[in-house]
């Protein structure tokens, strides 16, 4: 019975997945046309950031699809204990680069992808196995301890509830409402910087959300009918 609750669970949930994929594309074509993508050039690139590819809100799906292993860390530019495993972080992402992706968020940048992993404190490490089970890494920073963790040990850990995990519903939804914010925050901030005024910048702003909310409300209306799991016939 146990089981029979989980993977109904699991079905209804599969249903978030394509309005989320909506709402994401909406989001980066938004952030394109407003020119957010030219705030971020214009920030100052971390001085730890070499070797370690970065995890961002927009990139999250693609690098999630890799039929790969996952370890995450999410870091601050100005956190001295981030600064001191830099060094092993970069060299596991090195050698571990056939067997497993090695990724590094920065949280300040990523306030969303931060929310929705309920990060509190840096260094915070995570490991996703293929099937989008999530572990908490709470062992010593040291190279030899993350190798060891990520070469078996994470199977001994239990997981991340469904309700404290990036992938349940709490986590998506704090995503979302966090990425919305900083989004128009930003896309104002550029179009003020171009010249419009507030009124002007307030009503662009409007009109592209209320676009997002029809895409949404439309790409939901084309899922009600459809059924996850069709019966054979």
């Amino acid at each position: 019975k146990k089981k029979s609750e989980i993977e109904g669970t699991q079905i209804k949930l599969s249903y978030l997945d394509p309005p989320m994929r909506l709402i994401r594309a909406a989001m980066a074509i938004m952030a394109l046309l407003l020119g957010q993508a030219a705030l971020a050039d214009e920030e100052e690139e971390d001085e730890t950031s070499q070797g370690v590819p970065e995890l961002t809100w927009l990139n999250f799906d693609e690098q999630m699809s890799q039929d790969k292993e996952v370890l995450l860390q999410f870091y601050a530019p100005w956190c001295a204990h981030c600064k001191q495993m830099a060094a092993g972080y970069e060299r596991l992402a090195v050698e571990k680069k056939t067997s497993m992706l090695v990724l590094r968020c920065d949280a300040t940048r990523e306030a969303a992808l931060a929310a929705r992993f309920d990060v509190r404190s840096f260094p915070t490490i995570f490991h996703l196995s293929k099937g989008r089970e999530v572990r908490k890494y709470n062992g010593r920073r040291s190279f030899e301890d993350m190798s060891a963790y990520v070469d078996g040990q994470w199977r001994h850990q239990e997981r991340l509830s469904l309700w404290a995990s990036p992938y349940g519903p709490i986590g998506r939804l704090k995503g979302l409402i966090i990425s919305a914010g900083t989004s128009m925050i930003h896309a104002y901030a550029m179009l003020l910087k171009l010249g419009l005024s507030q009124f002007a910048a307030g009503f662009v702003i409007f009109v592209a959300w209320a676009t997002v909310v029809l895409v949404v409300v439309l790409g939901l209306a084309s899922l009600g009918g459809e059924d996850p799991h069709p019966h054979a016939a």
